[in-house]
């Protein structure tokens, strides 16, 4: 029940998903940087990068209609 919620809800605010995960997903850059490999801030990065796309992916396809195959 709560993980059909928590999907609504990015589904109806997915603009605002795109910008938090791209803004986590350079804040984890920056901190894998300035850091060094030695912290888990790459893995962190990476994910929230996987996210993003995700999201950019779906939203890109939001309203899409394929167009109808000729009959043969």
């Amino acid at each position: 029940m709560l993980r059909c919620m928590i999907m609504a809800h990015i589904n109806q605010n997915r603009w605002l998903w795109i910008g938090i995960t791209a803004v986590a997903s350079v804040l984890l850059a920056w901190l894998r940087s300035s850091f060094g490999e030695g912290y888990h801030y790459g893995d962190l990065m990476a994910f929230a990068m996987m996210v993003l796309g995700m999201l950019v992916i779906l939203k890109s396809q939001e309203g899409f209609v394929p167009q109808e195959l000729p009959e043969e």
